[in-house]
């Protein structure tokens, strides 16, 4: 099963969470896990707090919200998640570069 990490900035706070191609939603422990896999600083995860994020879904009729399980990072430990996280470009190459 395929997993995605995503993340919002709302309000004073980065929103991280997880999910499937599906949508189905990835617990907090697992998206946890995640981001110490992803980082050398295995208790990074651990700074986060619960949150929770309200989104909308859908379109036209459809129109809905989903409300999301997240781990939600003040503002200097988000930038210290985005830095460790990097973008998998070479130091110094632009945002949104092709990994090297």
């Amino acid at each position: 099963m395929e997993k995605r990490l995503q993340a919002h900035w709302h309000g004073q706070r980065l929103h991280v969470w997880a999910d499937t191609r599906a949508g189905e939603g990835i617990a907090r422990g697992e998206v946890r896990a995640m981001l110490g896999d992803l980082s050398a600083d295995a208790l990074l995860g651990s700074v986060g707090v619960d949150g929770e994020l309200t989104v909308a879904v859908g379109g036209g009729g459809d129109a809905g919200a989903r409300v999301l399980a997240t781990l939600a990072f003040e503002p200097a430990d988000a930038v210290d998640l985005l830095m460790l996280l990097g973008n998998g470009c070479a130091a110094g190459a632009p945002f949104g570069c092709e990994p090297a």
